[in-house]
This record gives structure tokens, C-alpha cells and sequence, in this order.
């Protein structure tokens, strides 16, 4: 059922078998575990995706692997390792879900479609050499994720590793506005797109989406909120252009911080995010909203100028 090795290598150090026991030795970069059968080098990736690290395992043990499981030999063994997961007393190997996921038509899923059931890594240290490798399953393995943290909490996980961008803002008119115009206010399409990030754990695995969906635009003189990210101005049709986003100044900028000709308002933009959730595997809640998040965008400044009329005599 063992299809290829998984990502953490098994490195057998001599000797240490019969003296070391569950040890964890974290560093920056790398961890090494070590086990009766010998020691486990992982680079670049400590502890398992979605920080198990945290997580208490059963027996009362910490992400180190405390809490202790045996075989059928009467064995000891860590009920949980934050580099190979799960301990199963029935298979006698640990399991973590893969994250990602294989893609659909991958041969670990074994003819399956993906999301039927789910792929797991395996390490079997009673079968050295040979005991390691991905499995697909229509269920988790039995003591999968015996104290696994709940989804709501992997979703907080997920949102502190996204990355909101700052979005740039666009008016037209651009460098200066006057009064009693109407000015396009928008942030570029490139910007307005959704976010995402996965948090796993055991058989729990959460992906978080992050949707723009409304933008706050304080023009220093006043604000509105717009249900979009505005419509771009497009010079080559002025004249047939409406804005699902404007804003009309009242007064000019010339009263505003600055110097000469500079003195302009200052633009602030917030950008709201809706956070929806989704939990796959052993999930004790299928999906769940996170409050909206408001992020900023790139200040900008804004020059509005007053168009004075002039009567000219006809003679």
C-alpha cells in the first residue's frame, strides 16, 4: 500500500537506539527526533505543517512526542511525533496527513478520486528500509488525531499566515481634483483578489479564503464606502464612463498641510476581507467564519483645486 518516501528521512545512528527514547533536539533550521530505532533529520520544515508543536497529544505529552503507545512486542513508542504524526497500535506506524494533498490522477490515491478519503504519510519503524511511504484511506487511521485542536483554532492558524497586501489606490482625476467634480475612486483589479492559507494538524486540515469585499475611502474631508473596488478610468472613453465608486470634494485642499501648490488631503483606504473557513478529514465543525478583517491600504495624498469662472465682455 506503501507508494513512495515521504518528506522526513530516516537517518539510523548507531548506538543511540538503546540510549535514546523520544527526545526531541529542536534548532532554527533543522530538527532531529530520535526513536528506538535510530534518530530522524528534518530540514527546513520543524515540527509538523500547521504547528503541531502546540498541540497536546494523548497520554498528556507535548508536541515532542511524550505520551507513549507500544507495540506488540511490548515496545514503547511516542503516541504523537511532531515530524511523523500519529501513532496506530492496530498498523503498528505513525501517520500524518499529507499536506497538500496529491493531486487528482496521483497514483497515491489509488484509483480513488481526490477527496475520497484522504493520503497519508506513513512511517513504519517495525519494517525498516521498507516501512515509509504514503497510503491512501477512506478513514482516518484508528488513534488519529486523539487530541487534535479544533478547526476554529487551526483557522486562526491559517489567517496569521497570510500575507494582506497593502493595495495601491487610483483616482482620475490622479494628480489633482477640483471642487463639485466627481472623482473615480477604485483599487486596480490585479489588487482584488482572494487569499488563502491551510493550517493542519493529524487529520484535521483547515484552508482559510480570504475575500475582499468592501473598501472604506477617507478623503480627508469626508468618507464613503463602496461595495467594490471601484471602476477604472479609461481615457478613451470619457464621456461614456460611470464610477460604482466617486467621491465629490466640497472645499479645496489649499487650507490643508503643505507648501504652495502642494497642499493636498490625505487619502486613507481600508480594505475589508470576509475570512471563511473550510475543514477537511477528522474535522469537528465543517466550516465557520472568522471576523472581517480590515486592512489598510497605501496612504495617498490628493490636490483639489477651485475652478474660478471669469466673465469676459463681449465688447
Amino acid at each position: 500500500m506503501l507508494a513512495k518516501a515521504i518528506r522526513a528521512a530516516m537517518v539510523v545512528v548507531p548506538g543511540a537506539a538503546a540510549a535514546v527514547f523520544g527526545v526531541s533536539t529542536p534548532a532554527l533550521a533543522d530538527a532531529v527526533v530520535c526513536y528506538p530505532w535510530g534518530c530522524t533529520v528534518q530540514v527546513g520544515d520543524p515540527g509538523d505543517a500547521g504547528g503541531g508543536g502546540g498541540t497536546r497529544p494523548p497520554g498528556g505529552g507535548t508536541g515532542g512526542g511524550q505520551g507513549q503507545c507500544v507495540d506488540h512486542t511490548g515496545q514503547a513508542w511516542p503516541c504523537y511525533s511532531s515530524v511523523f504524526g500519529w501513532w496506530s497500535d492496530r498498523e503498528e506506524c505513525y501517520y500524518r496527513l499529507a499536506v497538500p494533498q496529491p493531486p487528482a490522477g496521483d497514483a497515491a490515491w489509488q484509483g480513488h478520486r481526490a477527496g475520497d478519503g484522504a493520503v497519508y504519510e506513513a512511517t513504519c519503524p517495525n519494517t525498516p528500509g521498507t516501512g515509509s511511504g504514503t497510503v491512501w484511506m477512506q478513514n482516518p487511521p484508528p488513534g488519529f488525531g486523539g487530541a487534535l485542536p479544533p478547526a476554529a483554532r487551526l483557522a486562526g492558524q491559517a489567517l496569521s499566515r497570510l500575507s494582506f497586501p497593502a493595495a495601491r489606490v487610483a483616482t482620475a482625476p490622479s494628480e489633482h481634483t477640483f471642487v463639485h467634480l466627481s472623482t473615480f475612486l477604485w483599487i486596480p483589479p490585479s489588487q482584488w483578489r482572494s487569499l488563502s492559507a491551510t493550517a493542519a494538524i493529524g487529520g484535521r486540515s483547515v484552508t482559510l479564503v480570504a475575500t475582499p469585499t468592501a473598501v472604506l475611502w477617507d478623503m480627508g474631508e469626508g468618507e464613503v464606502s463602496c461595495a467594490g473596488p471601484g471602476t477604472p478610468w479609461d481615457p478613451a472613453s470619457p464621456a461614456e464612463q460611470t464610477s460604482s465608486c466617486s467621491y465629490t470634494y466640497r472645499t479645496s485642499s489649499i487650507a490643508q498641510p503643505g507648501i504652495g501648490n502642494d497642499r493636498g488631503y490625505a487619502v486613507r483606504v481600508t480594505v475589508t476581507y470576509l475570512l471563511h473557513w473550510q475543514c477537511s478529514g477528522s474535522c469537528d465543525q465543517a466550516a465557520g467564519d472568522l471576523p472581517a478583517r480590515g486592512v489598510p491600504a497605501q496612504p495617498a495624498r490628493l490636490r483639489v483645486l477651485e475652478r474660478q469662472s471669469v466673465v469676459v465682455s463681449s465688447n
